[in-house]
């Protein structure tokens, strides 16, 4: 990113990470088990709002299963986790959130996302979509464009 300044992003308090991460995983976490695994998937989240939100929307609707192998994976640093500069929890939930997307289409189009920065807008990965053959079965620019709309619909990257 072409960023001129840096700027600090406080952590949020155990509650204040807690009421995000319920909010957006969209769970009251009623079942005792499944609270408990999800209270410590939140904590490894140390309350950095981008994290939360990541992990919470990955997990969102799984199953008991998927919360304790998220929690798993969160707990075991990756060893590029060390060299990327990136802090452990932020690059972590970005991981997991990336393993958990549901195609490769999808994948691509997350990192071609992180490619053409925060404000990529729906044209350019049209564009570049086509361009890299990214997209199965599209031959126009029209099948592209609504592609790339349905893949990016659910998530915050793509500006139309």
């Amino acid at each position: 990113m072409d960023a001129k300044k840096a700027l600090p992003i406080d952590v949020l308090e155990e509650i204040e990470a807690w009421n995000l991460f319920k909010e957006t995983a969209e769970n009251d976490f009623k079942d005792s088990e499944l609270r408990s695994v999800a209270t410590e998937v939140a904590k490894k989240c140390a309350g950095l709002p981008v994290a939360i939100v990541t992990v919470a929307r990955a997990l969102r609707s799984k199953e008991l299963y998927a919360w304790k192998d998220a929690l798993a994976q969160l707990q075991r640093p990756s060893p590029s986790d060390m060299q990327s500069g990136v802090p452990a929890a932020v690059y972590s939930a970005i991981e997991l959130s990336y393993n958990n997307l549901k195609s490769e289409e999808l994948k691509q189009t997350f990192l071609l996302c992180g490619l053409l920065g925060h404000n990529a807008r729906a044209e350019d990965l049209v564009r570049y979509g086509m361009g890299l053959r990214l997209f199965e079965n599209v031959d126009t620019v029209e099948d592209t464009r609504n592609r790339v709309l349905t893949l990016g619909q659910p998530y915050i990257c793509i500006e139309t």
